[in-house]
């Protein structure tokens, strides 16, 4: 069996757990944002061969992150063509059961912690040929339409402007201070909102508030890796 994941964070989780790097493949190389005409695609041809040749594959992703919502319908396009493929996927649930009558939800399977992936390594769902062929067209038109970014809305995956998210962070706006941290900022989007994407998308589109005047730098941050620990203010208009 082929494990197919992803995210960076993912295929990191994977090996500590004890998966054989020569079955794993992550593919995670931002098609949810930007021109996908600039993207680096990689060369694939080793893992279509071994699907050739009546290997299984096994994908793991999130129907919640535009990330890996779009890596699956890339790669369903790029193994459209193998008609005799075998597919399965683990679908990233809704909740994760804890301790104490507790849950946890996750964006992607990157945030998930590794004692809790153990249970699906036994779980394997065969996706149905209709899906991979609706996946895979899907995919061809998100690439003609060629957005600024794309978004998970209602279930589906749609290209949208770049603005798109513009509102999640005005609203949380006015909950802040006149003054506050952007990192910390960032984090309850991405806690409360449960949008599915990550800091990066969202400090670019800070930036773009503070290009309108709607924010201004009022301390920088005092190492360049680290841009998003910078304070900011509201700017009153």
């Amino acid at each position: 069996m082929i494990e197919i994941v992803f995210g960076k964070s993912a295929c990191g989780t994977m090996k500590y757990i004890g998966i054989d790097p020569t079955d794993l493949y992550c593919f995670s190389f931002g098609l949810s944002m930007g021109d996908l005409t600039k993207k680096e695609y990689p060369d694939i041809s080793e893992l279509k061969a071994r699907v050739e040749h009546g290997e299984s594959l096994r994908l793991w992703f999130s129907r919640k992150s535009p990330e890996e919502s779009c890596s699956f319908h890339w790669l369903m396009a790029e193994l459209q063509e193998i008609e005799t493929a075998e597919i399965f996927a683990v679908s990233l649930p809704d909740y994760f059961a804890l301790p104490d009558n507790c849950t946890m939800t996750c964006s992607d399977w990157g945030e998930v912690e590794p004692e809790l992936w153990k249970p699906f390594l036994e779980q394997k769902t065969l996706l149905p040929v209709g899906q991979r062929i609706y996946a895979a067209l899907r995919w061809q038109e998100l690439e003609q339409e060629n957005a600024p970014l794309r978004a998970v809305v209602n279930g589906s995956l749609v290209s949208v402007p770049a603005d798109f998210y513009d509102h999640f962070i005005q609203r949380e706006l006015e909950k802040q201070d006149e003054d506050f941290m952007e990192a910390r900022f960032i984090a309850n989007i991405i806690g409360i909102c449960q949008l599915g994407i990550g800091d990066f998308l969202l400090h670019q589109r800070i930036e773009a508030f503070i290009q309108k005047g709607l924010l201004a730098v009022v301390s920088p941050a005092e190492e360049e890796t680290l841009p998003m620990r910078r304070i900011l203010r509201k700017i009153q208009k």
